[in-house]
């Protein structure tokens, strides 16, 4: 009785590999299915996950501390980031934002047009550096924006945009 209650458990584990993943809930909406990374380390803002070939980096973008100590975003938090991505929105940015919009365009290694697509009130923009084997997914609504960046591993990064994808056919 013991050893067929035994198995039955041990193929049930066999036949879950759903068991051993993990869902990351972007938005009440919006859910990843990962993998279960090796580890985990989560600061105030940022989680980072650690898996064999490669590691995510999920951050919610905090407008007091993104630039801290000397810019505080918010209230223009989406704005501004949406101008990394948008000519037209960059255009209408004061000077300084201006400036601060392009060098972080150049930091993230952004190249015009970037990838996009929406799921109800998030934009997604999304590139792959193959230089830098890294890539960066940027999820912006009308309240907060949320970056996920994906390193050393593109195919989880595809797995990723791809999963996002599925949000947006729904």
């Amino acid at each position: 009785m013991m050893r067929s209650i035994f198995l039955g458990l041990l193929l049930l584990l066999a036949s879950s590999p759903s068991l051993a993943d993990m869902d990351l809930k972007l938005t009440p909406k919006i859910t990843l299915t990962l993998s279960e990374p090796n580890s985990v380390v989560h600061t105030m803002s940022a989680l980072l996950m650690r898996f064999d070939k490669g590691s995510i980096m999920h951050e919610h973008i905090d407008p007091e501390r993104v630039f801290a100590p000397t810019i505080n975003l918010t209230g223009v938090t989406p704005h501004f980031f949406s101008a990394l991505f948008k000519p037209e929105v960059l255009e209408t940015l004061p000077d300084w934002m201006i400036a601060l919009a392009k060098e972080q365009r150049e930091a993230f290694g952004i190249t015009l047009p970037v990838d996009n697509f929406s799921i109800e009130d998030v934009h997604v923009y999304y590139f792959f550096s193959k230089s830098e084997n890294t890539g960066h997914l940027f999820m912006i609504s009308n309240h907060s924006v949320q970056r996920i960046e994906v390193t050393r591993d593109e195919e989880l990064y595809q797995n990723l945009v791809n999963q996002l994808r599925m949000h947006d056919a729904n």
